[in-house]
């Protein structure tokens, strides 16, 4: 009779599937068949038995079982150890921690029972995801999602899960336990859909329900607010609002504030201390579309040759705040704000307002305007034609007239026929008189027009680059060049004139005079109170902070 040699290759091999999280209970094998001539014994069906034995190759079987097979051509078998016909034992329940254990095969080449060809190997590893499965079985589980064990030299103690946002910490014993603060518990009020002031909503409040403190320590929370966007899920990255906090803590209300119209947005209150950042639940809301103001125009009334009164009345802000307001104008109908206009400040009500550089003898429209950030609203166009006669605020040669000369001022010729014009705008801000430490020749004249001289005196003798004469002097205005620095005396005049109510000079503060002090100080004019009209102070010539440093040109007509 032959005797045929059965070569068994063990391949450890689990398979990937895995059926409801658990690991497979089943073991890839296969084995090569050859007789007693070295032949292989091929495409044929063989029957084999396979045992697990425990501790050593007589040990005990833990588990038995039956496969009928076919080699293939070239004498192979594979099989899975878990899938046959069971004898004894139970495969799933084999703790592989207790090993070491040994694969016993037994074959019949005839495909029946009759076993007559048997070997033994070792297991010398099992895959991992057998052994883990059952190794260790007897462990007393866990009761929560991120329970823990740690060993205390003989057997494994369960550490419970901590509170979100702890850290486990050895002790002088170096056993494991939860230390520091929790995070916070937060919940964020519900928000109306519909806010009705959507640049500053004051309605968001938040409530901690949890002060993170534990008896392994600690600390109180430091800040807690809201945080706000128009994507989901907001954090502190984004807009916030903070409020200085301690433990503990309940009911707390803050702004949302710097919103959009129509835009949706995600609000979340959050806690700081010392585990970190908690956020709250989600809410939402969407701010409304507001409308443009209703604004309307009064009548013009008090119409010079320079100047005229206006105003209006806002009846509606649009459902949003009214930012500015006031009036326009222009020698074209349908004036405004890219024209002529004035600031009247801010909200509803009614306002006044005086137009000034007009042109006498001219047709001026005039509109109220009002708005808010939905954009600007005009109201009802109103006409007038200025007077036929200069007045102070009326624009002529360049500028705006700021004084008539009296018939005490040098130079004067006749009634509302010369005087002083004003440059419209600053010709300057943060500008030095300039040359401190040297006393310049001249730059002393005060009476009206004056200025014209200490202007010249002060460039020749002083040729700092930008200083404020050099600004007047070399000033080319609407097509005038002979531009100059007031004096002390020229402020003063258009100071106490009607320029000042006619809004041509208005809270003059910090305007440096032609006028030097000494070889480190020069005049500037102050308005800024009634009690200071055209009162003259003294500030270092190279000043730039005290007062701004500001620089008006003006002209003699």
């Amino acid at each position: 009779m032959k005797k045929i040699h059965l070569i068994v290759v063990l391949i450890v091999c689990i398979f990937a599937n895995v059926i409801q999280a658990q690991a497979p209970q089943k073991m890839s094998y296969q084995a090569v068949i050859r007789n007693n001539s070295n032949v292989l014994v091929t495409s044929a069906t063989v029957g084999m038995r396979i045992s697990i034995l425990q501790g050593t190759m007589l040990g005990p079987s833990v588990y038995t079982e039956t496969q009928t097979l076919s080699t293939n051509a070239n004498g192979l078998v594979s099989l899975e150890i878990g899938t046959g016909v069971v004898v004894s034992g139970s495969f799933s329940t084999i703790n592989w921690a207790n090993g070491p254990y040994f694969i016993k095969t037994e074959t019949d080449p005839t495909g029946g029972t009759n076993y007559t060809i048997s070997g033994t190997v070792q297991l010398s590893s099992v895959p991992y995801a057998l052994f883990a499965a059952n190794a260790g079985g007897s462990e007393t589980p866990g009761t929560a999602v991120g329970d823990m064990k740690y060993w205390n030299g003989t057997s494994w103690v369960m550490i419970p899960v901590g509170t979100p946002g702890q850290f486990l910490q050895l002790n002088p014993s170096n056993i494991p336990s939860w230390s520091g603060g929790a995070f916070a518990t937060l919940t964020l009020d519900p928000i109306p859909n519909q806010v009705a002031n959507f640049a500053n909503f004051q309605n968001t409040s938040g409530t901690i329900t949890n002060t993170g403190l534990t008896a392994a320590g600690g600390s109180a929370y430091v800040e807690a607010g809201f945080c706000w966007s128009t994507n989901p899920n907001p954090t502190v990255a984004d807009n916030q609002s903070v409020f200085s906090v301690s433990a503990p803590v309940g009911n707390y209300v803050g702004i949302v504030h710097s919103l959009l119209p129509s835009t949706t947005y995600y609000v979340r209150a959050f806690a700081r201390n010392s585990a970190g950042v908690s956020y709250s639940n989600q809410q939402s809301f969407t701010t409304f579309t507001p409308t443009l103001p209703t604004v309307t125009t009064s009548a013009i009334t008090n119409i010079t040759g320079g100047t005229a009164d206006g105003g209006g009345t806002v009846t509606n802000d649009g459902g949003a705040a009214v930012t500015q307001k006031g009036l326009c104008w222009s020698t074209s109908p349908n004036p405004t704000i890219a024209d002529s206009f004035t600031n009247n400040g801010f909200g509803t009500g009614t306002f006044t307002s005086i137009m000034y550089g007009l042109v006498p003898n001219t047709t001026y429209y005039v509109r109220a305007y009002a708005t808010n950030v939905a954009g600007t609203a005009y109201g009802n166009q109103q006409t007038f034609t200025a007077g036929p006669n200069l007045a102070i605020g009326s624009f002529h040669q360049g500028g705006l007239i700021a004084y008539f000369l009296q018939p005490s001022d040098p130079g004067y010729v006749g009634p509302n026929l010369n005087g002083i014009i004003i440059s419209p705008n600053v010709v300057g801000t943060g500008v030095q008189w300039g040359c401190i430490g040297t006393l310049i020749s001249g730059a002393s004249g005060n009476t009206i027009g004056s200025g014209a001289q200490n202007t010249t005196d002060i460039v020749t003798g002083c040729t700092s680059p930008g200083i404020a004469a050099q600004l007047c002097d070399n000033l080319v205005l609407n097509g005038y060049s002979d531009w100059f620095l007031p004096s002390n005396a020229d402020w003063i005049a258009m100071c106490s004139g009607t320029a000042i109510s006619n809004n041509v000079i208005s809270n003059v503060t910090g305007y440096w005079t032609s006028n030097q002090v000494d070889a480190n100080t020069a005049n500037i004019i102050f308005n800024n109170y009634p009690s200071y009209t055209g009162y003259i102070g003294n500030v270092t010539k190279n000043d730039t902070n005290s007062y701004g440093g500001y620089v008006r040109a003006i002209r003699m007509f």
